[in-house]
């Protein structure tokens, strides 16, 4: 009953000062005491419409949508009130962001539940519970059960808007991949410099190994992504964001050796400055020193007897480096380079060259059209989502045989074909039974 007084009060006075924004709001506070959202929604919107964007009037506003049941438009508001907010203000405004992305969870996760498998299903609903993907949450967006980008409002495949929220979305997915590999693979991850090269300070550069990294003689995956703002983790970014992770990440292969029995590394080329500093971080200031402190304190210390590297685009370039930078071991170690949209430079000397003839094989390549799939933008971008019977040999008599026959093609250019083809995989990620992909 007060609050309908309130109301009628300030309507009463509203009709003489239509554009008092004050009243507007004290207007909205009354309906929102009601109930009465939609009310509050208008008064607010006028108030906005009139320049009056303050903490209060996003907060508000927020507040409103979100009774309404327009959980995403409420975030918005609640992430422009958190701007604007004063130190004091932030818990309160941080309170109604965290109502938000528990209301999206709860809501996104019952429509692809009930296809699922009970193993499946308790994976899916663990992967909502990370943080990173509450994250991704904030930004109107979720990875499903098939590891798809899809938006929260309607279930579409992501759409650009501005190359800012691109951005912003795509450090969400780096963080949600990376603790993919934490949590489910039970990826170790390591900063470098280590401390001991670092005066005993932790590193800005992380990358991920497999928790028999250490005691595993027997082979280990190497995996060395391209150039630009990919991370630890990730092939391409616009494979994750418009295909799938299983496309995008390295998932399908971290999986595969886990069966297999390899142990294995993931590599971060590109982080080369310190998030903090913005400065050259110590013996990671370059792709081609990365690999090379990676190579020096991690591999060469690692007791696999055999190597099998994936190296996608600048990977490849990298990988040339380790080649002519550690001949004797490289050529006595490494049994595969599996090369996706790059290349090996032609080496130092023959015996480098007949190496690089002999056990490199290009991903991208109708031999196998049907065992990998890729994705791009007119081949530039691609990712392998499927396992090679040279990656991965079969061990038959206690030694392997990668090599098979000599390979007809050691190089694949930036013009080469990118094949959508129909595939059958296991999406180990999200789901442990066996799906049919249409592409």
């Amino acid at each position: 009953m007060e609050d309908t007084n309130e109301i009628e009060k300030h309507s009463q006075l509203l009709k003489s000062e239509p554009d008092n924004v004050d009243l507007l709001l004290l207007r909205a506070d009354s309906y929102i005491k009601a109930a009465q959202y939609g009310s509050a929604i208008n008064d607010i919107e006028k108030a906005g419409k009139l320049k009056v964007n303050n903490y209060n009037t996003y907060l508000r506003w927020g507040i409103a949508l979100f009774h309404e049941g327009k959980v995403q438009a409420a975030l918005k508001k609640f992430r422009l009130a958190e701007v604007l907010a004063s130190p004091e203000e932030k818990n309160q405004v941080k309170e109604w962001i965290l109502k938000c992305t528990e209301k999206q969870t709860h809501t996104i996760i019952q429509d692809p539940l009930k296809n699922m498998t009970a193993p499946a299903l308790d994976y899916y609903l663990d992967t909502q519970e990370y943080e990173s993907h509450k994250a991704l949450l904030s930004f109107g967006y979720y990875y499903n059960q098939f590891g798809q980008l899809r938006s929260v409002a309607n279930k579409s495949k992501y759409k650009f808007t501005n190359q800012k929220d691109y951005e912003a979305i795509c450090k969400a997915v780096i963080t949600f991949v990376q603790e993919v590999l934490g949590r489910y693979y039970n990826a170790l991850e390591k900063w470098l410099p280590l401390s001991e090269d670092n005066n005993g300070n932790k590193g800005s550069n992380n990358i991920f190994i497999s928790p028999d990294f250490e005691s595993n003689t027997k082979k280990c995956l190497i995996c060395i992504q391209g150039s630009g703002e990919v991370r630890a983790g990730q092939w391409a970014r616009y494979c994750c964001m418009n295909d799938a992770l299983d496309s995008g990440t390295v998932f399908p292969l971290i999986q595969r050796a886990k069966e297999e029995g390899y142990s294995y590394i993931i590599l971060n080329p590109n982080l080369n400055r310190s998030p903090a500093t913005k400065e050259r971080i110590k013996d990671n200031g370059t792709a081609e020193e990365h690999c090379a402190y990676v190579w020096e304190r991690f591999v060469r210390k690692c007791p696999a007897r055999e190597l099998y590297i994936v190296a996608h685009s600048a990977g490849g370039m990298c990988t040339s480096t380790l080649l002519v930078n550690n001949p004797p071991e490289f050529l006595g170690r490494v049994q595969v380079v599996a090369l996706t949209d790059t290349c090996m430079l032609p080496g130092a000397n023959e015996e480098q060259r007949k190496f690089i003839r002999n056990v490199t094989f290009p991903l991208i390549s109708r031999e196998y059209s049907g065992l990998w799939r890729t994705r791009g933008r007119t081949g530039g971008e691609c990712a392998c989502t499927g396992c090679s019977p040279r990656l991965f040999p079969p061990d038959t008599s206690g030694t392997s045989s990668p090599l098979g026959s000599p390979s007809t093609c050691s190089w694949t250019s930036s013009a080469s074909p990118t094949y959508s083809l129909s595939s059958t995989f296991t999406a180990e990620l999200h789901m442990r039974f066996t799906v049919t992909v249409k592409d």
